[in-house]
């Protein structure tokens, strides 16, 4: 439910970002409903990190003991491991909170006083969010579901989560 909620929440920015980037000037009635679902953004970050302080009964390759007589644990460990999971997350929260809320806060912005500025700084960190978040979903992804068996492994798993986000969203 975690992950499925952050991506309708994450499917929301990357509408908006991607509406802007393509000009596209037949969603600016439906716009608001995708810059609603950012909103649920700063929710998941409080829900993650309550999934930091619980990532030890999830997931088998947070054991050390477990890893270490494992050999295919132990060579995954340079990705799997708690500090860096936390890290990336982390990171990848900063990035969507910053980018997501700064295009609804210019998106608003341009409904008080019209001026255009505000769609020409959204096409600009549009095409700054979209690699951000091709690259953060990828990853996060394979933290958040993939690694829950971490025996298993998919390099298109990424883009079926990518489908699945754009559809439900």
């Amino acid at each position: 439910n975690y992950f499925y909620f952050l991506l309708l929440g994450l499917s929301g920015a990357f509408f908006t970002a991607l509406q802007h980037i393509t000009n596209a000037y037949w969603s600016v009635t439906v716009r608001r409903l995708a810059e609603g679902l950012i909103s649920y953004l700063p929710v998941a970050l409080v829900l993650g990190v309550v999934l930091l302080f619980g990532m030890h009964h999830l997931y088998e390759w947070t054991h050390v003991d477990v890893v270490a007589k494992d050999e295919l644990l132990t060579l995954k460990s340079a990705y799997l491991n708690p500090t860096f999971f936390a890290a990336r997350m982390t990171v990848f929260f900063a990035l969507w909170l910053f980018l997501g809320f700064k295009l609804r806060k210019n998106s608003l912005l341009q409904d008080q006083n019209g001026d255009q500025k505000y769609t020409l700084s959204n096409i600009k960190l549009s095409a700054v969010f979209i690699p951000v978040f091709g690259l953060s979903v990828t990853l996060t992804s394979f933290d958040l579901i993939m690694s829950l068996e971490p025996h298993w492994f998919s390099t298109i798993f990424g883009i079926y989560c990518f489908a699945g986000l754009f559809w439900s969203g």
